[in-house]
């Protein structure tokens, strides 16, 4: 029996190029809550990213909200339910752009 893990989403604020190591800057598309606090909706989350082929693996450490800082231990998932967020065309690539538009369904807690 597996078990299920929680799960949110956020998508990508604002068009921005990438290369390995680089952060990536999200938003939130619903709230979250993280030890009984309710992050809202719109709030930033940051992560860092490392392109794999034509996948781009977005780990988030830890999430800012008001003056509190939350460490989590969050990866990201496309909609296809595969770590990372799929970008076709990325292999050999040292750097992709991600468009603001883009839903991710996909913050899964280790």
């Amino acid at each position: 029996m597996t078990r299920r893990k929680q799960g949110s989403s956020a998508f990508v604020h604002e068009t921005q190029t990438l290369v390995s190591g680089a952060t990536i800057k999200m938003r939130l598309a619903e709230p979250i809550f993280i030890n009984g606090v309710m992050i809202p909706k719109g709030n930033y989350v940051f992560g860092t990213c490392q392109l794999e082929g034509e996948r781009m693996q977005i780990e988030v450490k830890g999430i800012r909200y008001k003056n509190a800082l939350f460490p989590v231990s969050l990866a990201v998932y496309d909609m296809d339910g595969i770590t990372g967020i799929r970008i076709p065309g990325a292999i050999g690539r040292d750097a992709t752009k991600q468009e603001p538009t883009r839903f991710y369904k996909g913050w899964i807690y280790r």
